[in-house]
């Protein structure tokens, strides 16, 4: 019993130090958004690399298929904001 009170807080401590080291910082270029187009009135999951600090909405492009199409937020369905008002090409989602 008394080596469990000296390998608890060593292990709590050995942990802690491990741990902080697994932390990933996200840059500017890091802002991958999950969200969903509407393809002919059906919701379909996408990925796309939004930057999210402007008021522009986000849209695709969608390979094969013509125009833009607008990303939405699963969670809110509201349109998912964009920083450069350009849409991303992506493949097909119903792939």
């Amino acid at each position: 019993m008394k080596n469990l009170k000296l390998i608890l807080p060593m292990l709590a401590f050995v942990l802690a130090i491990g741990m902080s080291f697994a932390f990933v910082s996200a840059t500017d270029e890091d802002f991958y958004v999950s969200g969903y187009v509407i393809i002919d009135n059906e919701q379909y999951p996408v990925e796309v690399d939004c930057n999210l600090q402007s008021q522009q909405d986000c849209t695709v492009e969608i390979e094969g298929l013509s125009g833009e199409f607008q990303v939405f937020d699963p969670l809110t369905d509201q349109p998912i904001k964009d920083g450069t008002g350009e849409p991303y090409p992506i493949p097909d989602p119903r792939d």
